[in-house]
Order: structure tokens, then C-alpha cells, then sequence
């Protein structure tokens, strides 16, 4: 009975005379002023300009435009996209789908903001990113692909698929998938490829999360850390970080020796984050990216080692006897001295 919406919040639905939804918009606000318009490319995005009767424009600059992001934009994309593939199955079993039709069923994606949603399991998308990993860097034949803004999304190729090169952007398209702990990931099949756009190039940014109690939608950010090394086993370096446990491994092709860090030592780290274990753990990509930001501190028993010549496990008590026993060995040698030379039987 109103055409007025929420300003806090809403979700708009379109359906058919048979009570079908054939489209729907949800949002958590909008601001004062302004509308959400569905652009060219299918995208939902604010706008400040009214445009009856022509294409709809944000009034907003083009870098706002390009760089805005807004978790109902991708909503909205998908359930218009998963009525296009429900039309496109129903025309191929009456036989009269087309390929216009069947590349229809796949939506493209410029951003992750939606992917951690389980609704969207088994749908065909596209994806444009940044290859966040090296070879092995990950469970399984895959890698990470990073967003621009930093979120990842676990990609799993076919063994007889190359990898591709840590740093390429690609273009790439498989079927969005969920695993047991509602973690997305794009799974690929034989007819399924992606595309290398070699003039392309743009660094992920880093995601400001936390880490005590990461959600499905952090996984595989890009993060970086800081923290004290609580100890060293083998390729994985434990550590604390603002009072909670946190790891960082040393992935084949990391060229640095976690031998080379000390209890105590103070450690920046930069990579991916994988929350598929109990403890966060952060997956460097070079060694440029562990940082040594201090030493651990001397103990009081190293600094005594070097002065006195000491050992620095020795106990205190030890020690004092140590000293003690070396200078009543000199007096005993002194009074031995003495009374030799006193003696008519000695000869000097």
C-alpha cells in the first residue's frame, strides 16, 4: 500500500502472476537521498540522480563507482542469475536450448563479498583475481585466488591442470562449492579453464580481521600479523599474537629457515589465512614477507656467561662453591710453599 522502503533495512521482491520470485534486493541501509539502481553490468549501486526514461547512472565519480562494494550488489546478482539458469534448464529439457542460453547460466563476480553464503552452492560464476599462492601452498591439487581487497577463495584443479604462477590475474570460471565446515571454494572440471590477462595487474589489499573468532568469510585473506615466537617445530612457528595462539608455516618454496627464530623473538608476518585447523595459521608466500622486528632479550644467565666465563645454566649456588674451591686450593699450595722452604730437608 506504500511505495516507501526502510531506510535501516529491506528486501524488495519481484514476482510473476503465479506468485514466483522472479527477483529480489536485499539491504542492511541506504543513505538520505539515495536510491539503489541496477546498472548495465547487473550491478546494484547507489545513486543520487534520478534517470526516467534512461540508463541509470550514480552521480557518484567514476573511481567511487569502480571501487564501491556492497554485499547486496552480488545478492542481487546471483538470484537474477540462478532464474536465468532455472529458465535456461527448463528450455534444455524441451530441447530447445541454445548456447546463448546454457553461457547464460553463468553469472560474473568482481568481488567475494557473497561467496561464504551456502544458498549459492553449485552455482556456475565467474571470477577475476590475483594468484595469492605457490604450488603446494595448499591442500590438494589448487591455489588462492585474492580479491582486490583481500579476500581469498580456495580454487581446486584437476591433477592434469597446470597451477597457475603465484601473482597472475586471472579470469576464471568453475562451479561455487561448500566443503563440511561451509568454507567456499571453486571447483573446476575438465571443460573448465581460466584466462591470464598478462597487462593486468593489481595488489591484493591487506584485510584488517580478527582472529578470535574468524568466520567462514575470512578465509584465506590476505592478513598480516605481529607477534612474540613461543617456539619453534620444524616448518611451523607458534607464536602469540594479542594473547591468542597463532601459527605461521614455511611452505615449499619459501626460501627461510624457521630454525633461524628464537623464543622470544618479536616476528611480522604477511600471507593467507587458513582457519581449517583449530589454531589460524598464516601461510607466507616469500621470505620477504617474515619479518624479524627484535631479538628475543638476553637472560641474566647469558650475560654472566660472557663476563665471568661461566656457564649460563650453571645454578647460582654452584658457581659461589666453584669460586670457593679454586681459592682454597690457592691457599693450600701458599702454606704447602711455606713450610717446605722452613724445612732443612728441602732443596730449592
Amino acid at each position: 500500500s506504500s511505495a516507501r522502503l526502510n531506510n535501516g533495512g529491506d528486501t524488495v521482491y519481484l514476482r510473476n502472476g503465479q506468485g514466483e520470485v522472479l527477483d529480489e534486493l536485499a539491504y542492511d541501509g541506504s543513505k538520505k537521498g539515495h536510491s539503489f539502481a541496477r546498472m548495465q553490468d547487473g550491478v546494484w549501486r547507489e545513486s543520487n540522480k534520478p534517470t526516467k526514461n534512461a540508463v541509470n547512472f550514480t552521480g557518484q565519480s567514476k573511481d567511487a563507482v569502480e571501487t564501491r562494494v556492497d554485499e547486496s550488489v552480488n545478492a542481487a546478482a546471483i538470484t537474477s542469475a540462478r532464474a536465468s539458469s532455472a529458465k535456461s534448464s527448463r528450455k534444455t529439457s524441451s530441447g530447445s536450448a541454445s548456447k546463448k542460453s546454457k553461457s547464460s547460466s553463468i553469472i560474473s563476480i568482481t568481488d567475494f563479498s557473497m561467496l561464504h553464503q551456502d544458498s549459492f552452492g553449485g552455482m556456475r560464476v565467474k571470477l577475476r583475481g590475483t594468484v595469492g599462492t605457490l604450488p603446494r601452498h595448499v591442500s590438494g591439487r589448487g591455489f588462492i585466488l585474492l580479491n582486490h581487497d583481500g579476500r581469498g577463495l580456495l580454487v581446486r584443479v584437476p591433477s592434469y591442470k597446470k597451477v597457475p604462477q603465484f601473482g597472475e590475474f586471472l579470469t576464471i570460471t568453475g562451479t561455487l562449492k561448500f566443503n563440511t565446515y561451509e568454507h567456499p571454494y571453486l571447483s573446476l572440471t575438465k571443460k573448465d579453464d581460466w584466462k591470464v590477462e598478462k597487462h593486468t595487474k593489481i595488489n591484493p589489499k591487506i584485510r584488517d580481521i580478527s582472529l578470535t573468532a574468524p568466520k567462514a568469510e575470512t578465509a584465506w585473506s590476505l592478513v598480516e600479523v605481529q607477534g612474540e615466537v613461543r617456539d619453534v617445530s620444524g616448518s611451523t612457528v607458534h607464536m602469540v599474537v594479542d594473547d591468542m595462539d597463532v601459527d605461521f608455516k614455511i611452505k615449499p618454496g619459501v626460501a627461510y629457515r624457521a630454525s633461524r627464530l628464537n623464543k622470544g623473538d618479536v616476528v611480522k608476518v604477511r600471507g593467507v589465512l587458513d582457519i581449517t585447523d583449530d589454531i589460524a595459521v598464516v601461510l607466507p608466500r616469500t621470505a620477504q614477507e617474515i619479518e624479524l622486528v627484535s631479538h628475543a632479550p638476553e637472560s641474566f644467565a647469558a650475560t654472566s656467561q660472557n663476563e665471568s666465563g661461566i656457564p649460563g645454566w650453571t645454578p647460582f649456588g654452584a658457581a659461589a662453591l666453584a669460586v670457593g674451591a679454586v681459592e682454597g686450593l690457592k691457599q693450600i699450595k701458599k702454606k704447602v710453599k711455606k713450610e717446605q722452604a722452613h724445612s732443612p730437608a728441602y732443596v730449592k
